[in-house]
């Protein structure tokens, strides 16, 4: 008798509770960052927001809610969208990095030419027939000039 009683008594608390967890209200809120959150309590500042999960009623709270809940296909755009503009920000970040680098680099060969140009009295240069002239005083100021001008584009921050 004591074992049946047990059994009994087991099982009406098991009942009792799957009733508690499955009457208790579930919801959904998306944050400020996009991203959509479930729980059974809304967080003060998103309760405008929340909506109530459909098969989820507390026995507290018999009333339907206002807001209409969101379907999983404009769930699924919300979350193509967000990523689309992770994807976006990553490219940005990764393009204005091979600038920067760009940058850096011909900022160093402006000034290591620039250098050379100062270093050595008759600079070489070899024509697009294949063959090698001296630079005249006038050519090489200019180019001087000319690297200048490169240095402060590349250079500047």
């Amino acid at each position: 008798m004591k074992k049946q009683t047990l059994i009994a008594s087991t099982f009406i608390f098991l009942f009792g509770l799957a009733i508690n967890v499955t009457t208790a209200g579930v919801y959904t809120w998306t944050d400020t960052q996009g991203e959509i959150h479930y729980g059974d309590r809304v967080p003060p500042e998103y309760k405008n927001s929340a909506t109530k999960l459909k098969g989820h009623s507390s026995p507290t709270d018999g009333r339907k809610t206002s807001t209409p809940s969101v379907t999983l296909q404009e769930k699924l755009e919300r979350l193509n969208k967000a990523n689309k503009q992770r994807s976006e920000q990553h490219l940005k970040v990764k393009k204005e990095d091979a600038m920067k680098d760009a940058r850096e680099k011909n900022c160093s060969l402006a000034k290591n030419n620039l250098s050379t140009m100062r270093e050595r009295a008759r600079v070489r240069v070899k024509e697009k027939s294949g063959e090698y002239r001296i630079l005249s005083h006038e050519e090489k100021t200019n180019k001087e000039t000319e690297l200048k001008k490169q240095i402060k584009e590349f250079c500047a921050e």
